[in-house]
Formats: C-alpha cells, sequence, structure tokens
C-alpha cells in the first residue's frame, strides 16, 4: 500500500458524518428526482418535505442525506411477505472520473418467524463474504471516539482488494421488532489509510474521515426510527 501523507489540515479524528441540512432545498429536488425515478416503490418510500424518506411498511425513517454521501437510489426486493417488506436506501459518492470511492446501503427487510440477532447477522455476514471472495475479516466494527450505539446489534469491518485498491466494508445489524436492519458500507482505502495525498483538497481529507464513521452515523440515526 503506498505511503500516506499528511497534509497540514487533517485531524484524524473520527467525528461523526453528520447529515447535511435536510431543509435544504437542493437536495429535497435530488432526494425527490430519485424517487421519481425508483421503479416499483408507490407505496413502499415518501419524500418528507424536510427531504427524508420514510419506509412505509416500517417507518424507517432514511436521512435525506449525510456530510459525505447523498441519496443515489431507493430499491425494493422481492419478498414472499410482499411488497415494501425487504428494501433499502443507498447513499454514494464518487471521484474524479467518476470512480467510485464511497457507499452507504440501509436495509429493512421483515423477518422470518424466530429470527434472532444471532441468526440475522449470520445471513448478512454470509451474504458479504459472498459477493466479495478473498475479503478479510478485520474483526468487530470499532465505534468512533465517544460514539454509542443504541440497543443490541452486532459489527464485523472487512478489507478487500480490487484492481490494486483496497477497499473497507464495514457491517451492522440489529432486530428492531419484526424487522432486520442492516448497515452496509464500504469505502476507498482501509480505516488506518484515509487516502490522503498532497494533492488531496480539504474537502477531500474531510469526506475520508466522514467515510470512516458513517456506518456508525447512520445506524445511530435510522435505527430508531423502526419500531421495537
Amino acid at each position: 500500500m503506498r505511503a500516506l501523507v499528511i497534509l497540514a489540515f487533517v485531524t484524524l479524528t473520527f467525528a461523526p458524518a453528520l447529515a447535511a441540512d435536510p431543509a435544504d432545498p437542493g437536495t429535497i429536488a435530488w432526494n425527490n428526482k430519485i424517487a421519481m425515478h425508483s421503479p416499483n416503490i408507490d407505496g413502499v418510500f415518501v419524500v418528507q418535505d424536510d427531504g427524508t424518506i420514510r419506509h412505509v411498511q416500517s417507518g424507517m425513517i432514511c436521512p435525506a442525506t449525510f456530510a459525505n454521501v447523498k441519496l443515489w437510489h431507493l430499491e425494493t426486493f422481492p419478498s414472499p411477505r410482499g411488497k415494501g417488506m425487504d428494501v433499502s436506501c443507498d447513499y454514494g459518492r464518487n471521484g474524479p472520473n467518476n470512480r467510485f470511492v464511497s457507499k452507504l446501503t440501509l436495509f429493512a427487510t421483515i423477518a422470518p418467524d424466530g429470527t434472532t440477532l444471532d441468526g440475522a447477522f449470520a445471513a448478512y455476514r454470509s451474504e458479504v463474504i459472498r459477493a466479495n471472495p478473498g475479503i478479510q475479516s478485520e474483526g468487530p466494527l470499532p465505534l468512533p471516539p465517544k460514539v454509542t450505539l443504541p440497543g443490541e446489534w452486532k459489527s464485523e469491518s472487512f478489507l478487500e482488494r480490487r484492481d490494486d485498491r483496497a477497499f473497507t466494508s464495514e457491517l451492522i445489524v440489529a432486530l428492531r421488532g419484526q424487522w432486520m436492519f442492516e448497515v452496509r458500507a464500504t469505502y476507498d482505502g482501509s480505516r488506518g489509510d484515509p487516502m490522503v495525498t498532497e494533492q488531496s483538497s480539504p474537502s477531500d481529507a474531510t469526506n475520508a474521515q466522514d467515510d470512516r464513521s458513517m456506518a456508525a452515523t447512520a445506524f445511530a440515526a435510522t435505527v430508531n426510527t423502526l419500531p421495537k
């Protein structure tokens, strides 16, 4: 891995990637545009006046945006329990030349009868490993300083390489009433290498730090909107 060059303006602490102002007209317009062009979400997702996105079936509220990623997709997946019972809010950011840098996805899925937190986490963990051959576990996700997450949850962090680039993937899972809640984040570089170089701008450095706290931030911002 290439050497890290820290710029003078970078402070490598993990401040939460707080959501941008949800009342920003540009964010609201963007989210409405995404909803308008998302297939099969009638009766499933509603963009609210503040730009947040409400999942009708569970009550989950997806944030309007985050400081480092914006809404990319609203998706519904086939479910034997019916429409709207397996969904996601998907956020992301591309870099120069439209190169993928960071992605965050929030999933709400109705749980099969008898589901436990351990069982839900094992299933989602298997999905991550199956979709990313060669991925390496780095153990439970280390939380940013002074960040605590509500309720019961399980997590894991992974490191992988794609086309000679390192990526980190992070997974947090909770069981809320009848709903399984999953946060999945993937970003450029390892947790210890925020990919900051002499050519990076101040916003690049801030986004890189926010990438490393976005899974925990998204979980904390969303999990309590699901019914217990």
